[in-house]
């Protein structure tokens, strides 16, 4: 082709590509232009607007809790027994908050702080203030982040707190039999489960914080503690797990109301071994088989148990339907913020040691198991149920002297012997007498024929 065919331009705007898109500009109405560069830097880089709309999401991320000491139990254990860690009547705190099944509770909770102002004499803006200026740290204890304006949040711990410390003084001075909803048994029965677990907690220093407030009030003395009345409203639900000694405690640093059970339950005396070889614990017919005697314990605490010469020695144990409730919420609660695992460690070992019906019926023999459930049957299901998908550590096992004194003994012949000889022909006072009028017989017959032999010689 010769040059006079060649295209020429003029200036570089006069390329048909930037041509067409000048016109495209100039037909768009003047308040849309975008600029040239922008437009030509926007087909250059698709992804910037999407690269800045997940820099916002990241900006506008809230910080994580630190304290995290009141969590929701993990999906692995709900499925084995959700009701066990499901609150029945009342939600306290955030995490079953607004669901519809205690919605009918959240007009008494207004209820109660109506009656608990009247009572204290104190104005609806001194609680606000004290929860609003308390709202950072409050929201920290929750392991979840809580997805509540501040308005919202403020109210709803406002109205939980409070139910809680007005329950107790109407518990305290007697005044809770003469109310027509809460005054029903059942119904105290199933709220003090629901402040037992994990899922339904506030933090206690607000509790504190709103109990105080009350008590300056002149109508209050300095006898009251709200850590006593705690325990004193709970009594009834946790009294054959939290003994009278326990309660002689430092109870200053108390997360919530399932920390301050669990610290009623932690033993008297610490062991020093805590390192188990393995977790073969002998079951109560194996340990009878043994030779171990097994026998009700004297002392109160439930971690007191003991094993001295061929002797088994364990608190006894009330076992009935709240049971797994209480300790299922308390291990949970050790597993995920516990640096012991006392309870944990207990049910592994009473799980253990009723590995069959036939176990746990020789326990309730023995006094060590008072069952109020239907069989024996039932107390083994009940503790294989409570160790399932349950984390223990060989290194960190707070019974590890006594399981491997017990597999000691065990392991010794002669006390094996010794048990199948008692429990085999020594079982009863008959077979006894029996086994000696033979063993007589056959020493006389003896003596008689050593005699005979003598004669003929």
């Amino acid at each position: 082709m010769g040059s006079s065919s060649k295209i020429k331009f003029k200036r570089p705007f006069d390329h048909p590509r930037l041509t067409t898109q000048k016109r495209l500009r100039s037909q768009m109405d003047g308040s849309l232009r975008i600029p040239f560069d922008m437009f030509d830097m926007q087909k250059e880089d698709p992804y910037a607007a999407l690269a800045t709309s997940v820099r916002r999401e990241l900006e506008t991320l809230l910080p994580l809790p630190h304290k995290r000491c009141i969590f929701h139990v993990p999906d692995r254990l709900c499925r084995l027994n959700d009701k066990a860690y499901t609150p029945r009547v009342i939600s306290i705190g955030p995490l079953h908050h607004g669901q519809q099944i205690f919605k009918p509770m959240e007009q008494y909770k207004r209820r109660f702080l109506r009656d608990f102002l009247v009572r204290t004499r104190v104005s609806v803006k001194d609680c606000v203030m004290i929860v609003k200026d308390r709202e950072a740290k409050l929201r920290d204890c929750f392991a979840q982040i809580i997805e509540l304006s501040s308005d919202d949040f403020v109210k709803m711990v406002l109205f939980d707190a409070i139910f809680i410390v007005e329950l107790l003084f109407r518990y305290n001075f007697g005044e809770l039999w003469n109310d027509h909803i809460l005054g029903c048994p059942r119904m105290i029965h199933d709220i003090q489960l629901d402040l037992c677990m994990m899922e339904n907690q506030v933090p206690f220093f607000i509790l504190e914080d709103l109990f105080n407030l009350a008590m300056e009030s002149a109508f209050y003395c300095d006898e009251f503690s709200i850590k006593n009345m705690v325990l004193k409203f709970g009594i009834w639900a946790w009294g054959p797990y939290v003994r009278e000694e326990n309660l002689q405690q430092d109870f200053s640093q108390v997360e919530h109301v399932v920390d301050l059970l669990w610290l009623c339950f932690q033993p008297t005396s610490f062991s020093f071994k805590t390192e188990i070889e393995n977790f073969k614990i002998p079951s109560a017919m194996e340990l009878q088989q043994a030779g171990v005697k097994l026998r009700p314990g004297s002392s109160k605490n439930l971690f007191d148990i003991r094993f001295d010469n061929g002797v088994f020695k364990i608190p006894q144990l009330l076992v009935m339907d709240r049971t797994k409730v209480i300790f299922r919420n308390l291990m949970a609660y050790e597993q995920h913020y516990c640096s012991r695992n006392y309870v944990t460690n207990y049910v592994t070992m009473i799980s253990f040691l009723v590995k069959s019906p036939r176990d746990a019926q020789l326990l309730i023999k023995n006094g060590i198991i008072e069952n109020c459930l239907k069989d024996s049957e039932e107390v083994s299901t009940l503790f294989k149920g409570l160790v399932e998908e349950v984390r223990i550590s060989r290194k960190n096992f707070e019974l590890a002297g006594v399981v491997e004194d017990m597999k000691a003994y065990c392991k010794s012949r002669w006390h094996r012997w010794n048990a199948t000889l008692k429990q085999d022909y020594f079982n009863s006072p008959w077979r006894s007498l029996s086994i000696i009028a033979a063993t007589l017989l056959l020493l006389l017959t003896l003596v008689q024929t050593i005699c005979a032999v003598i004669q003929v010689i």
